[in-house]
């Protein structure tokens, strides 16, 4: 089944009961909101469940935390380093809850098995 609810995220998961096998988070890019969107995704998983995001153009580990947090309310900036665009709040978000995730297309991915969030772009490296 899908369901398409026109409400914040924060509404949605306030007033959410049930457990889901895929949660797409695509909303805002500033820290804050990716963050509490993963953090509140963890909670209504089921297991063997995915997690997909989306803006995650950069991999967490090629940027420091430093940059990350001085840009964290940015939506999009350029990296003159990477010569790459990317939104700073997606990969604070991911670093802060999952260290670091391999970027497919600028998605990340992650599996939940039994308590543990597994990188799945890493582990399945011949998805094209």
């Amino acid at each position: 089944k899908f369901y398409i609810k026109k409400m914040t995220t924060e509404k949605f998961f306030l007033k959410n009961k049930q457990r889901f096998d895929l949660i797409i988070i695509d909303a805002s890019h500033k820290f804050s909101f990716v963050y509490k969107d993963i953090i509140s995704s963890k909670r209504s998983l089921n297991n063997n469940g995915f997690i997909l995001g989306d803006d995650y153009e950069i991999e967490a580990k090629n940027l420091s935390l430093f940059t990350l947090n001085k840009n964290k309310n940015s939506d999009l900036i350029y990296d003159e380093k990477v010569n790459k665009s990317y939104h700073p709040g997606v990969t604070l978000a991911v670093k802060k809850i999952f260290k670091n995730l391999k970027s497919k297309n600028g998605l990340f991915c992650v599996k939940k098995r039994d308590k543990i969030y597994i990188d799945f772009f890493k582990n399945n490296s011949q998805i094209d």
